[in-house]
């Protein structure tokens, strides 16, 4: 029986260290990203919206919004919560939808433009662009760029 059981456990942690693996070390997604950022810098955004305001459309109905919102590329306003990167390594900024708030709008850049928000600082106000990918907890958008 202490057998099957240690049999069980180096399985699963050889399974932990493959998804761990096959997560942060993804070359082709990381090269779909690229590819789809530079689309979302050139596609004009279907919604201008603040962060407050999005938030407050997936709080009163989440699948409105994701009808709405989902796979559309947004320009959001807000002032920045936090910058900072995944565990993967990629960096995001995140937009306050209010003073105490939890969950906030996080915008995801590629992993080769952390450059970019080395000039940004929290508290300032900005406008961001990119991909909605729904909430999850935060409201995800991925490809982002700097409007302004």
């Amino acid at each position: 029986m202490k057998k099957i059981g240690k049999y069980l456990l180096i399985t699963f942690g050889v399974f932990l260290v493959l998804v761990t693996l096959i997560i942060v070390i993804n070359p082709s997604k990381d090269s779909q990203n690229q590819e789809t950022t530079n689309q979302s810098a050139v596609q004009e955004a279907a919604y201008k919206v603040t962060a407050q305001e999005i938030m407050k459309e997936y709080e009163q109905n989440e699948l409105a919004a994701d009808r709405k919102y989902k796979g559309q590329i947004i320009e959001v306003s807000g002032k920045i919560g936090t910058i900072n990167s995944e565990i993967t390594g990629k960096p995001y900024v995140t937009l306050k939808v209010g003073e105490y708030d939890i969950f906030s709008v996080q915008c995801l850049f590629g992993r080769d433009e952390v450059d970019l928000l080395l000039n940004l600082t929290k508290g300032s106000s900005v406008t961001l662009k990119g991909r909605v990918e729904g909430k999850l907890g935060n409201i995800l958008v991925e490809e982002c760029q700097i409007v302004k």
